[in-house]
């Protein structure tokens, strides 16, 4: 039988219907189903935190979560309440479905904090049942299970199996919700402590001597402290046999030597610095045995001392900035552990340090890292740029490349370091990159470059001036002259057609020289390129449009004016003349257009290719065209008679019937032109 990945309520109902009808049913394998069950419930929750940013979601999102959430913890409550019931429910069951409820809870709380502000009455009654109430209710009764259940701590044994399958076990419990997890960690930690204090000195010290690595870190804290607080007064740890508290202190002493040689043996400087910082037993060693290591085998306290003179070369390395990325990564990552050590040292040494000092250190050299990888980045795009036309790159990608990977890099290979005793305001520290023997003011140039590579328009002025420089210079050009000739005429060039546009005074045949014939949308983007969002564009987009309508418009325009010509007409057709007379000389500038011709663009937007083509032969047609207006005057009427006479009179001839029917199709497809034009037509007649 296999666990089935059911929606969370149906799986809560299952297992709650099972526990209800089966609670004298001690099968070990229905409790591994139960047990299944809880667990994958349990990832789902955390999934569903870390797959999205709470502060993102949409107000439905964010109810449907609380509302899952608080269905989950509530039918979880009831759950935990039947198990309680059930003394055939072993205990790890028990702590699983609290683990559920204390998850379902927290991410219940995070999305519901992430929108307080939309909190109302009506959300308050959706979710009768206090969270918090329920929360405090659930860790108590974890609390006494794990004091009853957990409490015999008299042997190495019962201490090891208590700690590990039952205390550790809640203490790993990974909680979606900051506050919640600081609330439930440190309430249990602290029974936990207070608990151990009351047992056997000896026997905590043997766990903790013969299994700290089999826990999490916080009962490897709560051990250590513990342990070296029994070996630092001696006077409380039993002597079972021994002469004197030395000796049960020399004892201890020897066990934790051998820890300390067991978990260091081997080690390398840098996997000493690294493990120093990330092994939270260390601290108490440096606490108890820096500079009086006489406790401690020969060996350990060798070990310790290279530990410890690890951890100073990276302080003095972070203060000069000669530290590797990949150490300031390790501290960044455990910093509060690195600052317990360094205080503890200067606390030893008698020293005092700014309680912010390392702090603002440490982001110094984040700034400075952060900095480099930035114009790294810009770097990058300088080069393409450069490849564009022939430039000496050589030096400048052979350095690229080199610093592809940089954790073994120091950062004062990257950037100049700062000094932090000399800086007044750390949070306006502007770091210098140096890893490109680039001077400050071409690095100043590197964003906006990037920017401008981006435009089609831009990059085609950049290539045709470095074309030009290489063939002025006749050699490659060096990366300081294609800043100084390329960059520079460049922009300079592109900042003034920017101008141009925005004012609207650039001509359309300009526009046309350097835009070509793209599509609004690039045009757009470009324009976005010069000025995002800028209040100008709609505008300027607006009269690109209507020109190019224009432009298509003419040829229609032309025609018909002689269509007008061609047949005398005397209707008002001025806005077909005004659409030929701006459009004679395209040399027109954008804000100079009357937009009062997009409404004649309306009328001749119809007009297509094989209009104008239709209308070029019936002016051609002028004589037969008037030879049928006097002829039929009543029209196709006349036309149908003359027609079937036509036909008759051509006998049986073939060519003769095919001019005749010639003769009807074209008479009939153009007979609103030719029967109903008149003197007086205008443009909104006009067929």
């Amino acid at each position: 039988m296999a666990c089935m990945r059911l929606p969370k309520k149906k799986q809560h109902a299952k297992i709650f219907a099972w526990l209800r009808d089966n609670y004298n049913f001690k099968c070990v394998f229905f409790f591994q189903i139960l047990q299944d069950s809880l667990q994958d419930l349990s990832q789902q929750i955390i999934d569903k935190a870390s797959g999205r940013d709470l502060d993102t979601l949409t107000e439905k999102d964010r109810q449907q979560m609380c509302y899952d959430m608080y269905r989950l913890y509530v039918i979880g409550n009831d759950l935990h309440g039947v198990a309680s019931t059930k003394y055939s429910i072993n205990v790890f069951s028990k702590i699983f479905i609290c683990k559920v409820i204390v998850q379902a809870l927290g991410l219940f709380e995070e999305t519901k904090g992430a929108a307080n502000e939309k909190k109302t009455r009506s959300v308050s009654k959706m979710f009768e049942k206090d969270s918090m109430v329920l929360f405090h209710n659930i860790r108590e009764q974890l609390i006494r299970l794990l004091h009853e259940r957990g409490s015999w701590l008299t042997t190495v044994d019962s201490l090891r199996q208590s700690l590990k399958y039952m205390w550790d076990l809640v203490l790993r419990i990974e909680i979606p919700s900051k506050s919640i997890e600081t609330a439930f960690i440190g309430y249990v930690r602290d029974e936990l402590k207070t608990k151990l204090q009351t047992g056997l000195y000896d026997v905590l010290l043997i766990v903790y001597c013969q299994c700290h690595n089999q826990f999490g870190s916080v009962v490897q804290d709560i051990l250590s402290a513990l342990a070296f607080k029994a070996l630092e007064k001696g006077q409380i740890i039993p002597t079972y046999g021994y002469q004197t508290q030395e000796d049960a202190k020399r004892r201890y002493a020897e066990l934790l030597s051998s820890v300390f040689e067991t978990h260091w043996k081997g080690m390398t400087d840098d996997q000493m610095f690294q493990e120093a910082i990330k092994w939270t037993p260390f601290a108490h060693f440096l606490d108890m045995f820096y500079q009086a290591d006489q406790h401690l085998g020969q060996e350990s306290g060798l070990q310790l001392i290279k530990a410890i003179s690890a951890v100073e070369d990276r302080m003095n390395q972070l203060k000069s900035g000669t530290i590797l990325v990949k150490d300031h990564s390790v501290i960044c990552a455990n910093f509060e552990q690195f600052e317990k050590l360094i205080m503890l040292m200067m606390k030893k040494d008698k020293r005092e340090m700014d309680p912010t000092y390392l702090r603002q250190l440490v982001d110094l050299r984040s700034k400075e890292l952060q900095a480099f990888l930035e114009v790294y980045g810009l770097v990058t795009e300088l080069i393409n740029m450069c490849s564009r036309f022939e430039v000496d790159i050589v030096a400048l990608e052979r350095k690229h490349r080199s610093l592809q990977n940089i954790h073994d890099v120091p950062i004062a290979h990257l950037c100049t370091p700062g000094k932090l005793d000399n800086i007044m305001r750390p949070e306006d520290y502007r770091p210098v990159v140096a890893a490109f023997d680039l001077s400050p003011e071409e690095l100043d140039l590197l964003p906006q470059m990037k920017h401008c590579s981006t435009s089609l328009v831009f990059t085609n002025k950049w290539d045709s001036t470095g074309h030009r420089m290489k063939r002025q210079k006749e050699r490659k050009l060096s990366v300081s002259e294609t800043f100084e000739h390329v960059w520079e005429q460049s922009i300079t060039w592109w900042n003034t057609i920017k101008g141009k546009i925005k004012q609207g005074t650039m001509t359309f045949q300009e526009f046309d020289k350097i835009f070509g014939k793209h599509d609004c949308q690039i045009i757009e983007t470009e324009f976005n390129l010069m000025e995002e969002n800028g209040t100008w564009i709609k505008e300027r987009m607006a009269q690109i449009q209507l020109f190019r309508d224009l432009e298509n418009c003419v040829e229609g325009a032309r025609i018909i004016l002689q269509v007008v010509a061609a047949y005398g007409l005397n209707g008002d057709f001025k806005p077909i003349e005004l659409i030929t007379s701006v459009m004679k000389g395209t040399d027109i500038a954008m804000n100079a257009l009357d937009q009062s011709l997009r409404q004649i663009c309306s009328i001749l937007g119809g007009v297509q290719e094989k209009h104008i083509t239709c209308l070029r032969e019936f002016i051609n047609c002028e004589p037969l065209i008037l030879w049928l207006k006097e002829s039929m005057p009543s029209g196709l009427k006349e036309l149908k008679v003359f027609v079937d006479l036509a036909t008759i009179s051509a006998g049986e001839g073939d060519i003769e019937i095919a001019k005749v029917r010639c003769l009807h199709s074209a008479t009939t497809g153009y007979a609103p032109l030719i029967f109903n034009l008149n003197d007086e037509y205008r443009l909104q007649r006009l067929p």
